[in-house]
C-alpha cells in the first residue's frame, strides 16, 4: 500500500467528521491529584484503549465554571460521549445546565461516581452511605462504642453522605454521638489533612476508641500523627479507612478499610458507551462496597 509506504497516519479527527465516530470519550474530573480519582482514570483508560476508545481529560480543580468550558470544548471536538465525575459540591441545578449543550447535540454522557434525584442520565455509582454503615457496624460489632468521625467539610457530599452511613450504624445501636463526633481536617482528603489534624487533637482532646475515617490517606495521616505521638494503633485506638486504593508511596499498617469497586466502575462506564447507552436510552449501577479487615481494628 503506498499509503503504508509514505507513513501515513490516519486523522482521527477528520475520519469522524465523515463516520462521525471519533472514538474519543471526555473525562471530566474535579482533582486528578487525588489518589482516588487517579486510579479511577488508571482503570478507565485501562478499559478503553481494550475497546478501541481514547479518553481526553479534563480536570477542574474544582472549579464549576471550567467545568461547562471542558464539555464544550469536548463538544466542540466531537467526542463520541462524556463521562463526567462530579465535584464534592452536589449542584444539581449546575449539572442539569451542563448536560444541555450534550443533550442538544446528542452527546451521550454518565455520572460516574455521584448521581442526581433530578437529572435522567446514565450512572455508575458506588453506595458510599451503605459502605460506611458496614464498617461502622464492623466496629460496633468488634465491641467499640466511642467514636469520631473524620472527614472534609460537613458540606462535601462525600462526607455527607458517608456520615449519614456512620450515623445510621450508631442509631441502629441505641448510641447518641458525642458533641464533636464530627472533625473536619481539610477539604482535599489527604495524608497531610488527616495528619495535622491528629497531632493537634491529641494536645487537646481525650482519644476515643475509634477514628473513623473518609479515605484511606487520612486513615493513614492519623496513623502516622498517632505513632509520632506514642499511641499505638490498634492497641490503644482503632482507625478505619475507605476506598481501598493502591497507595504505593505509603508505608504503613494495612487498613481496615471499604473497598470502593472502581475496576468494576470503570468497565461499567465504558461497557454503558460502547452500548451507546448514555443519551435516550439509560443504564444506571449502584455498586456495593464491602469491609476489608486489616490490622488497624482492635
Amino acid at each position: 500500500c503506498v499509503a503504508e509506504e509514505m507513513g501515513y497516519v490516519p486523522n482521527s479527527l477528520a475520519q469522524g467528521l465523515l463516520s462521525k465516530k471519533t472514538h474519543f470519550i471526555g473525562l471530566i474530573v474535579p482533582d486528578i491529584a487525588n489518589v482516588y480519582t487517579a486510579n479511577f482514570i488508571t482503570y478507565l483508560n485501562q478499559y478503553a484503549y481494550e475497546n478501541n476508545f481514547f479518553l481526553l481529560l479534563g480536570n477542574t480543580s474544582g472549579d464549576i465554571e471550567e467545568e461547562k468550558k471542558i464539555v464544550d470544548k469536548f463538544i466542540g471536538k466531537n467526542v463520541d460521549a462524556l463521562i463526567i465525575v462530579p465535584h464534592n459540591y452536589r449542584n444539581e441545578g449546575f449539572y442539569l445546565d451542563l448536560i444541555k449543550s450534550a443533550r442538544k447535540k446528542k452527546v451521550p454522557f454518565l455520572f460516574a461516581n455521584m448521581s442526581f434525584p433530578g437529572i435522567k442520565s446514565s450512572f455508575v455509582v458506588p453506595d458510599f452511605e451503605e459502605g460506611q454503615y458496614k464498617i461502622t457496624k464492623f466496629l460496633l460489632d468488634s465491641g467499640h462504642k466511642e467514636f469520631v468521625f473524620i472527614g472534609g467539610p460537613k458540606n462535601h457530599y462525600y462526607s455527607e453522605i458517608k456520615y449519614q452511613g456512620f450515623l445510621r450504624a450508631l442509631n441502629e445501636a441505641n448510641i447518641n454521638p458525642k458533641e464533636g463526633s464530627y472533625v473536619e481536617c481539610g477539604r482535599n482528603y489527604t495524608f497531610d489533612d488527616g495528619y495535622k489534624m491528629i497531632k493537634e487533637y491529641v494536645k487537646t482532646s481525650p482519644l476515643p476508641e475509634a477514628f473513623v475515617a473518609a479515605s484511606d490517606l487520612i486513615a493513614l495521616g492519623i496513623v502516622q500523627g498517632l505513632h509520632e505521638s506514642g499511641i499505638n494503633v490498634p492497641v490503644d485506638v482503632s482507625v478505619t479507612g475507605f476506598d481501598d486504593i493502591e497507595v504505593p508511596t505509603v508505608k504503613s499498617i494495612n487498613l481496615t478499610t471499604v473497598h470502593v469497586p472502581l475496576k468494576n466502575m470503570a468497565k461499567l462506564c465504558i461497557d454503558i458507551l460502547k452500548e451507546g447507552a448514555g443519551g435516550n436510552v439509560l443504564r444506571q449501577f449502584v455498586l456495593q462496597p464491602e469491609v476489608v479487615a486489616g490490622e488497624s481494628v482492635k
